[in-house]
């Protein structure tokens, strides 16, 4: 029996005192991808979705302003408690068959403007390009990996400071000007400032000086429990255009040291790609993963839509929205590999 028909039959039949066994209880992924083509093209989850955190003061409002009578209010209102007794049906059908995932998944999805459900895709139409885009990769990717690893070594991920000291030579190799520093001290660990000074003469100033985008749009460092406190630092953009677009503000020259990475958004998150600040009111709240080319097809399996449509300099992209929260579970699942990124986009 396909799992979508095991759905409708489990819901018809087991009666509502009664839940399902562990043994019957699907997989987290069977569970998530039966939910999803449940809701596919679901009218009633599409006008609540979202809405679930007002208080029924402000779903009285809402929908107060979207009518324009007292006639039309009363019918928006049954619709919308027609609404809320299908989705509610469903939720305690999961619940009362022990689908705790799906269960969770759905009703985060309903509180939550603009969240996507795991492994969901967008319609083009409810989406808008988002490129990222990060200066001079060797060099930026080098600094990156080798604060990751002073990061994991403080956390006691990497017992063994070879790592470190084979990343603090290859940053050797990128910062000229650090070679004599790297030298006194091999692993670079309490160099930090120095680092910081070496990026901005050597990549920073170069590309900071041309503003041809908006620093509301800047991608700046952020660091999970790090002891290398390196907040702050800009090493590129996140843009709402055409990854096309985004290149062509750059010569052909100055297209070989940057890096790009495609990506789309929901729409409903943005304001319009018109305005001179569209990621204003969101920015602070954003998050940017950089994984491995290895993991990039299991990542863009789970995040469809906000994962990068493909890889660049051996990485690949996934964009983490203000209300999806678990870039926390992206970082774990990546098992603390130096090579793995975590970085906040911020105005």
């Amino acid at each position: 029996m396909r799992l979508r028909e095991f759905l409708e039959e489990t819901m018809k039949h087991v009666p509502d005192n009664q839940k399902a066994t562990d043994s019957a209880i699907p997989s987290r992924d069977e569970q998530l991808k039966a939910l999803r083509e449940k809701l596919a093209g679901h009218q009633a989850f599409g006008r609540i979705r979202g809405h679930w955190h007002q208080s029924l003061l402000e779903i009285t409002e809402r929908l107060l302003h979207d009518t324009a009578s007292p006639t039309a209010f009363c019918a928006a209102w049954d619709q919308c408690a027609a609404d809320v007794r299908i989705i509610g049906n469903l939720i305690a059908q999961l619940r009362r068959d022990g689908w705790t995932d799906a269960e969770h998944e759905l009703q985060a999805s309903l509180r939550k403007e603009g969240r996507l459900m795991e492994g969901e895709v967008l319609p083009l139409h409810e989406t808008v390009h988002a490129t990222a885009l990060v200066f001079d990769p060797k060099r930026t990717f080098a600094l990156l990996s080798w604060l990751r690893a002073v990061e994991l070594s403080e956390l006691g991920a990497i017992h063994d400071g070879k790592f470190v000291a084979m990343l603090a030579t290859c940053l050797s190799d990128c910062f000229p000007s650090l070679r004599e520093t790297l030298e006194r001290n091999p692993t670079g660990i309490g160099l930090e400032k120095e680092l910081v000074s070496a990026y901005l003469q050597e990549v920073g100033d170069r590309w900071m000086a041309t503003e041809r985008f908006s620093q509301s749009c800047a991608l700046r460092l952020s660091f999970f429990n790090s002891k290398p406190r390196i907040e702050g630092l800009w090493i590129g953009y996140i843009l709402l255009q055409d990854q096309a677009a985004v290149l062509s503000a750059f010569s052909r020259k100055e297209q070989k040291s940057i890096a790009t990475w495609q990506c789309r958004m929901p729409k409903v998150l943005c304001d319009s790609p018109d305005e001179e600040y569209p990621l204003h009111k969101i920015s602070h709240q954003l998050k940017i993963g950089f994984h491995p080319e290895s993991d990039h097809v299991r990542i863009k399996r789970l995040a469809p839509t906000t994962s990068s449509a493909g890889c660049s300099h051996g990485y690949g992209v996934r964009i983490f929205t203000p209300y999806d929260k678990r870039y926390a579970n992206y970082m774990d699942g990546l098992d603390r590999s130096l090579e793995n990124i975590a970085l906040l986009l911020s105005a």
